[in-house]
């Protein structure tokens, strides 16, 4: 390297920098369990060399899997209702029912899940008020509405409760981290031949060898590094000295190096 780099810390952005340190965490983790697991991966790699179909045809796909669930949620209805009230005389329609009935709770679960919440609950609450004001004629439904009341319910509580994304709660943290430097500490990143150098108002704050880097992830608008189990988060418009294009190829000379 015939040249040193010169970041000096400003202000991010957090709209436009928190979705890429979020995936250059992601990437980090998969690149930590390459190391870890390269068999499983070497497998799941595999996988996907496999052929995909394209985005289009898992919309079509998706719509028609959603409209028949529909129809068999349908179905399943209209075989149980009548078999409820006579089980003896339609038992094999009773267990035909329940099972298609069950196939298209399945079906609408994974891909109409808001459509499967409408048709529970109003049939729920349809059979199970029925059952309590006509318990003589309509009690056998009282069961079955309050399955569907559970099945509306349970697809409320799975909206109201998505899955957390644990990388962009990491990713806002180490944002905020970064925010918090006072501007007026004046810091900066140095890059020699050999190490970084971390100043904080014209002291050396930390430095880093270049033997304790494990990776640098580049995205479209950042350098996320990670060395001895931290990482920095560096906008490419902090560059001062030497271009970004001359910092990619010191820093893959030095560490792995990652572009996403």
């Amino acid at each position: 390297m015939s040249k040193g780099f010169l970041f000096r810390v400003t202000a991010m952005d957090e709209a436009v920098c928190v979705p890429q340190v979020r995936d250059a965490l992601e990437k980090y983790t998969e690149l930590n369990s390459r190391e870890k697991y390269p068999r499983l991966w070497r497998l799941v790699d595999r996988l996907r060399a496999v052929p995909t179909v394209s985005d289009g045809q898992k919309a079509r796909r998706r719509v028609l899997r959603a409209v028949l669930g529909t129809v068999c949620w349908g179905l399943g209805v209209f075989g149980l209702l009548p078999a409820l009230m006579a089980p003896d005389e339609l038992g094999e329609v009773l267990v035909l029912g329940a099972m298609v009935f069950a196939s298209a709770v399945g079906m609408l679960w994974h891909n109409q899940r808001t459509m499967l919440m409408v048709l529970s609950l109003s049939l729920g609450s349809l059979l199970t008020w029925g059952a309590c004001v006509n318990r003589a004629e309509l009690g056998v439904f009282l069961w079955f509405g309050i399955l569907n009341l559970v099945i509306g319910g349970a697809a409320i509580w799975s909206r109201i409760h998505k899955k957390k994304d644990t990388f962009l709660a990491a990713a806002e943290q180490l944002v905020r981290s970064r925010q918090a430097i006072d501007p007026a500490a004046h810091t900066q990143l140095t890059f020699s031949e050999r190490e970084m150098m971390v100043w904080v108002e014209g002291v050396t704050a930390a430095v880093v060898s270049y033997a304790d880097f494990r990776y640098v992830i580049e995205s479209a608008d950042l350098f996320v590094l990670v060395y001895q189990e931290q990482m920095t988060v560096l906008q490419k418009q902090e560059l001062q000295e030497g271009t970004t294009e001359e910092f990619r190829v010191c820093m893959g000379e030095h560490t792995n190096y990652e572009v996403i």
